[in-house]
Formats: C-alpha cells, structure tokens, sequence
C-alpha cells in the first residue's frame, strides 16, 4: 500500500480534508472517505532498532464524510523512509482505541471500538509479528473481558501477563457505553484470561445486576446507519488526484 501520496500525507501529517484539498479532489461525500494520516485512537510503538510502528486508528466521527476506522500498519524507519501495510477485514479488523504492548517479537494489540457491525462478546486480541508484520488472531480463554476500548494494558509478571484495566465497554451485552470496572488478567504464553478480585469494583456478574453508569445510552443505535465499511472499494490504489478520495485498504 506504500505510495508517494500517502508517504507525502504522513510527511505533512495531514488529515483526510487537507490531503483532499491539497490535490483538488472530488468531494469525499459523492466518492468516499479520502486516506488520513491524522487519526484519533492509533497506538505507536518504538522498537528497539528505532523503527515506529502506528497501527489502525479513526479520522473523524461518522458524521463526517471523510469517517474512517483503518486497520494499517505504518512503519517509519529512521532516515530511510515509511512502509504502510494493509491487511484484509477478515485477518485484522478495522481498530482504534486499543493499545499495543511490545513483548520480544511481537505486540499485542488488545480492545478495539470499531464499526458496530465488528463488534463481539469478548475483547479482540491481536498479535502483530514484527519480523514480517503478519497479524493473527490470539486464542483467548477463560474469563476475558467484553468489548472493551480506550482501556490501558500494562506488562506484568515479567512480560508473562497483561493487566488490562479501565476504559469503556460496548457491545451486543449492553444498549450503550458503560465503564469497566474491572481487572483483567491475560496470560501472554496460554491466552487463559481472568477478572481479578478487588482491582477497581466488583465481579462482572455483580456488574451486570447492580445499577450501571451509562455513558452515553443509545451511543450504539447512532451509528446504526450504512456503515462507511460497506462503501469501500477492493480496486488497486492509483496515485492520482481522484484515487486518493477512495478508501482503499485490502
């Protein structure tokens, strides 16, 4: 997916409009959401060897025509350029407001917001590889947490474990956005996850029974309209001024 135009939105640290604006594009409304260097809910992660690794992300909200959560992987090598990675839906979902821990060879990507329709039961897991920037899925088991985002995880136990604390819960189990009160535990060698007694408040099941802070009831039934996933299109990225308006990440 590295192209000049792209490579020239990161120099600049553009967002979608200006990038639009700069190369007179068609409106993003009549062709679709324009790339967007500038993003809220991206991790970046500094290897060892000095490389900056920033993954997935959104620009704008789903009002906005130019709304996109993004499931890339930009790499910046110091004083040698930027690779941006793509990846199908089905092996790295559309991802933002997660968080991204570096253990050896790998990060773990763990929580995501993402598009309703993305959406599921238990915490999306992740593993980015990055000797050849592969990404899988990481089996988990046990007590995990549900849907959650704008969370923090913290290496523990020697980097055998991630403590995963804080943040907001969504999904099929509740009608709106509500706040973890929990602890969690995951098991980086097993996958086997575990909600930890006294961390911030209760048990989940205590959880669900008592009276919860809703954040913002009905936040998921707003973005209940066409999802902006379904409007992209599968056509190879061409460098050119009405290219750049379409949303081309597989």
């Amino acid at each position: 997916m590295t192209n000049p135009v792209w490579v020239w939105a990161i120099e600049h640290r553009l967002t979608g409009y200006s990038l639009n604006k700069a190369f007179h594009g068609p409106p993003s409304k009549d062709v679709g959401p324009c790339w967007s260097f500038s993003r809220y809910g991206r991790t970046e992660t500094v290897l060892p060897d000095g490389r900056l690794v920033r993954i997935g992300g959104e620009y704008e909200d789903h009002y906005d025509a130019d709304f996109y959560i993004y499931n890339d992987v930009i790499v910046s090598h110091p004083g040698s350029g930027t690779e941006i990675l793509g990846y199908s839906d089905e092996v790295f979902p559309p991802t933002d407001f997660h968080t991204a821990n570096l253990v050896d060879d790998r990060i773990f990507i763990v929580g995501n917001l993402s598009y309703p329709n993305v959406r599921g039961h238990k915490a999306q897991v992740l593993v980015l590889d990055i000797t050849n920037f592969g990404v899988g899925r990481f089996d988990t088991t046990g007590e995990t947490p549900p849907w959650i985002y704008k969370h923090s995880s913290e290496l523990v136990e020697d980097g055998g474990a991630l403590l995963v604390r804080g943040g907001r819960l969504i999904g099929p189990r509740w009608p709106g956005v509500v706040e973890n009160i929990d602890d969690w535990r995951l098991d980086l060698h097993t996958g086997a996850g575990s909600a930890l007694p006294g961390g911030s408040g209760r048990d989940l099941h205590s959880f669900e029974m008592m009276a919860v802070k809703i954040i913002s009831f009905g936040f998921a039934a707003a973005f209940q309209i066409a999802p902006v996933a379904d409007q992209r299109t599968a056509t190879a990225f061409e460098p050119n001024i009405f290219a750049i308006s379409a949303p081309i990440l597989e």
